[in-house]
């Protein structure tokens, strides 16, 4: 049985082709024997970059953060905002205390404290709605605006009817007496002007005074402004102060008797607004 074909060693230890008969000129290529990969060597600056000291960082700011973590450039800073110097409710408050002073002048200066207030009161709106500002100069300076106006419309009614008033005592003057006597001889028949109330010795009541600030504030269009409470309280703060009791009478008549009488309407004007501590704050 011959050897079937295929490579085989020919003795000369490499592999001959074998045609199932005899040998052939075919030999199989020489096989280079594998050499293992040698390891790679790492260099010192290799093993410095790979094995470096882990150095925690130390920056605060949020770009530092995010330049340390980039994984932190969509998420929302966590540092506190600093709160802003609330100027505009500062000039707001400023302009309010302006205004309300002015509005205890006469008419023609009152008119000016009333555009302050009213500046203020818009300045005070936007300094509420202006976001990392302090919000107490500006709810300070609203209600200062608020009071301040109230202030301003009853004293500009007082003044206002005074002054009318006065200007139509100087037109109409005293009636003249249809005698011959000399015009400085004293005469017994009273003038038509207006004549300040005698004090009756009797300080006026609580509730007297109480029911005439009633119809001075009805008549000045505050009416609905002060509660129960509040008036009371003015009443009773008019009772306890250094009024004289002709003009405390005066003023528990209500408005008609106020406006004809400059001195009252003075004290009227003094003790009100001295009242707002007390009363309606």
């Amino acid at each position: 049985m011959s050897t079937p074909a295929g490579w085989y060693d020919d003795g000369s230890g490499r592999q001959r082709w074998w045609d199932g008969t005899q040998w052939t000129e075919h030999f199989a290529p020489e096989q280079q024997p594998a050499v293992p990969a040698a390891p790679e060597q790492s260099t010192p600056d290799a093993q410095t970059e790979q094995y470096a000291p882990y150095t925690p960082p130390t920056a605060q700011s949020p770009a530092a953060q995010t330049a340390v973590y980039p994984g932190l450039a969509g998420m929302p800073s966590t540092t506190p905002a600093e709160k802003k110097t609330p100027l505009v409710g500062f000039i707001a408050l400023g302009l309010a205390v302006v205004g309300t002073i002015l509005a205890f002048f006469p008419p023609l200066v009152s008119i000016f404290g009333f555009f302050l207030l009213f500046v203020a009161f818009v300045m005070s709106i936007v300094g509420l709605f202006l976001k990392g500002n302090a919000k107490w100069p500006s709810i300070a300076g609203l209600s200062l605006s608020v009071v301040g106006t109230i202030i301003g419309i009853v004293m500009f009614v007082i003044f206002t009817v005074g002054a009318v008033q006065q200007l139509s005592d100087s037109t109409t003057g005293p009636t003249s007496s249809s005698s011959d006597a000399p015009s400085d001889a004293p005469s017994d028949t009273p003038s038509d002007g207006p004549t300040d109330a005698a004090p009756s010795g009797d300080r006026p009541s609580v509730a007297e005074v109480e029911e005439g600030l009633a119809a001075i504030l009805e008549d000045s269009g505050a009416g609905d402004t002060y509660s129960q409470e509040q008036l009371t309280c003015t009443a009773q703060f008019f009772v306890d102060s250094d009024i004289p009791d002709d003009k405390l009478a005066i003023i528990a008549e209500g408005p008609d008797a106020l406006y004809s009488d400059i001195e009252a309407a003075t004290e009227f004007t003094e003790k009100f607004a001295n009242s707002f501590e007390t009363c309606l704050f």
